[in-house]
């Protein structure tokens, strides 16, 4: 099972990458797995924007849940060339890889 991106009411996603996050499994052995059958599969903001070097010299501060978010969640493929096929392809692999690791 995973947590999709949801849209709120009065908001809008903009989807300028996709990310989902999947309960209950390792995140990183479900990237490797993923990116072995083929799907690019990555980590966005790992660590978090507020600990990259930049901003940690502004001054350290503490946001937990982000923090928390930055470990769990992966990035799916997203880009105006996406065909259906690759679509259905990397829902399908996501769902085949939970299967085989949980």
């Amino acid at each position: 099972i995973v947590d999709l991106p949801v849209e709120k009411e009065k908001a809008k996603h903009v989807y300028q990458m996709y990310t989902i996050k999947p309960k209950n499994v390792d995140r990183d052995f479900f990237i490797k797995k993923l990116r072995e059958k083929g799907v690019s599969a990555s980590v966005h903001f790992d660590p978090p924007v507020h600990l990259q070097p930049y901003y940690l010299a502004l001054g350290k501060i503490e946001l937990p849940i982000t923090e928390k978010l930055s470990k769990e969640i992966v990035t799916l493929p997203m880009y105006p060339q996406l065909t259906k096929e690759q679509l259905v392809y990397i829902v399908s692999s996501v769902k085949e890889t939970l299967k085989e690791i949980s």
